[in-house]
Parts: C-alpha cells; sequence; structure tokens
C-alpha cells in the first residue's frame, strides 16, 4: 500500500484510493459499524408493510436513502412519498420530472412498496443490493474522512452515478454493438465453453480467465481481491454470519452464485440458465464501466462519433444535475 499522505486534491486523492481499493477496504470492514447498519435494516425492512412505514422507520429509511446518495432527504417527507408511490416509468412521475439518477435509481428500487405489501423489498435480492450499495456509499464516505477531504466522497461516487444512469438511459443500440465486440464474444465464448469443466473450487480459481469472468459478472474487481477471500467465498456458506460474504454484502451475489460449487460438483454453475444468467451479468457490467470510464476517443473506436456524443451528453448531464432521463420501455 502507498505511503502517500492526503494533499487534499480530489484527483490525487481519488487515484490513491483507487489504486488501493483491497487494503483500504480491509481497514475499513475492521473500523466500521456498516455490518451492524446492515443487519437492523434486514431486521427492520422485512417488518415494513407500507410506504408511511418505510418512512417513518429512521434506521431502515437512512439505509435505504444512503445505498442510493439521498441522505440528505430523510427529512423531506413529502418528497420521498411521491417518489415511493408514483410509476418512476410514467413520464409525469417525480422521479423522472427531478431527472436525477439516483433519485430514479431509488424509486425503481422501492416504489413496488406502494402496491406488494413489502414483499420486494424483503426479498433476498433486494436486500442484497441495497446492502451492497450501502456499503460502498459508507466505504466512500469512510475514504474522504480518511483523505481528510470532502470532495473525494463525491469523485468516487460519481461512477455509481453514472452506472444508475446507464442502467436506466435508452442505450439499447449501443449495448447491443458493444455485445459484438471481438474481446467480449472472445470473453464471453471462452467462459461459456470452458466452464463445464470446472467440478471444484481449486477448478476455478485455477482458471484467471473463467474466474476473473465471474467475479467481474458480479461486480467484483479481480484485482480488489486476493485469492484467500476468493476462496473463503467458495467455500463458506453466505448465510453463515462469520462467512466473508456475510461480512461483506458486495460479495454476496457472487458467493450465492457459485458457492455451490462446494458441494454439488457444478451441477448448479453447468446449468443452462446459469451460463446465460452470467454471460449477460458480464456484459451489463462491462458495458456499463466502458461507458462510465472511456475518454472520447474510446467510445468512438468503440460505438462511433453519434454513440461517443450520446455518452458524454449522459455524462455531463449526469454530472451537472440536469439529466433528463427517457422513459423505462416496458415489456408489453
Amino acid at each position: 500500500m502507498s505511503n502517500a499522505s492526503s494533499l487534499g486534491l480530489p484527483i490525487v486523492d481519488y487515484q490513491l484510493a483507487t489504486t488501493n481499493q483491497a487494503q483500504l477496504l480491509a481497514q475499513f470492514q475492521k473500523s466500521s459499524t456498516t455490518s451492524a447498519d446492515i443487519a437492523a435494516y434486514q431486521a427492520g425492512v422485512a417488518k415494513v408493510t407500507t410506504v408511511d412505514q418505510l418512512l417513518n422507520n429512521y434506521k431502515v429509511l437512512n439505509v435505504a436513502l444512503t445505498a442510493y446518495g439521498m441522505q440528505d432527504a430523510i427529512n423531506q417527507k413529502g418528497l420521498l412519498k411521491r417518489l415511493l408511490t408514483q410509476d418512476p416509468a410514467a413520464t409525469t412521475s417525480l422521479a423522472q420530472k427531478l431527472g436525477k439518477a439516483n433519485y430514479v435509481a431509488f424509486a425503481q428500487a422501492y416504489w413496488s412498496l406502494s402496491t406488494d405489501g413489502g414483499a420486494g423489498l424483503s426479498s433476498a435480492t433486494s436486500i442484497n443490493t441495497t446492502a451492497a450499495r450501502y456499503t460502498t456509499a459508507q466505504f466512500q464516505q469512510w475514504q474522504a474522512n480518511r483523505s481528510n477531504d470532502p470532495q473525494l466522497a463525491t469523485a468516487l461516487a460519481a461512477r455509481q452515478t453514472l452506472q444508475d444512469a446507464v442502467d436506466i438511459s435508452n442505450v439499447g443500440a449501443l449495448f447491443a454493438k458493444y455485445q459484438q465486440l471481438p474481446a467480449v464474444q472472445s470473453a464471453s465464448s471462452y467462459y461459456q465453453k470452458n466452464i463445464g469443466a470446472v467440478k471444484t473450487p481449486a477448478d476455478l480459481m485455477a482458471d484467471p480467465k473463467l474466474l476473473n469472468f465471474a467475479l467481474t459478472a458480479y461486480g467484483i474487481d479481480p484485482e480488489s481481491v486476493s485469492s484467500d477471500t476468493v476462496s473463503k467465498l467458495l467455500s463458506q456458506s453466505p448465510a453463515t454470519p462469520t462467512s466473508v460474504a456475510a461480512k461483506n454484502p458486495v460479495y454476496q451475489p457472487f458467493a450465492k452464485a457459485f458457492n455451490s460449487l462446494f458441494y454439488d460438483k457444478g451441477a448448479n454453475i453447468h446449468a443452462t440458465t446459469a451460463v446465460s444468467d452470467v454471460v449477460n451479468r458480464y456484459q451489463q457490467q462491462t458495458f456499463s464501466a466502458a461507458l462510465a470510464n472511456n475518454n472520447d476517443d474510446q467510445n468512438k473506436q468503440t460505438f462511433g462519433a453519434a454513440g461517443a456524443a450520446q455518452i458524454k451528453q449522459i455524462k455531463s448531464d449526469v454530472l451537472t444535475g440536469v439529466w433528463n432521463p427517457p422513459p423505462v420501455q416496458r415489456a408489453e
């Protein structure tokens, strides 16, 4: 880990923070109350069946809002109630009118509460998503506090904001083009052709191309996680409170998808639906990362001048707070 101290400059501190993610995450996990916050959220959200109950449960609401970068809105009950009771896909909804990527993402994640009695929020998928986002947000804030640079949290959160914009923007044509890139096709094909030979955790770890593909598919940077951690994710039950995955919700989806390899000789991950799911996740993750991180020249090479211009506009609108998301298209 670098011994360089913070200079109070966001770009310098951002580079230091992103270079030392694994070491910093280990320090954060030792000192943070995040696990306790998430445990309280999980217990509390299971009892939430109405919008008003969510708005009046401070601990649950705080975790939910922090996960989407909206913690400053915790006392704006009128605004939150409208976000939670209006279909965010409707052009007349407050989420669409506000044009903030994180507000739309929050509404998409939580508005089902107004119609399903809380079934969606108490699902494992919803809880894991919120837990992972909350952990990331708290980790970013911890890094900013550690570097004594309040602007760093904003810089670190920009990537998530762009991710939200990509997830709900009309970028279908760009994604289709991305899927046909030789590198993407090659990586996907390698996984599809070789995952069937994986029978044990050791088999998966012995093939870096397969392992990195799987980790990336579940939002884990292969460079940020040690072999020891991966080994534990593949051999420990994520439901066990002392497991690595239980302590860090960011790892939960990967652990749940691949932990069966420890006892079923790969039957679960070999299933056609499982293979397709991992490939789809990988392509979506890397696509979103490319749009968020590539420079203009790289985007022109990949998506053409028109596509690069569209991406540039999305980034500009998101970061200046004037993003106007298109309506979400519903399947017929």
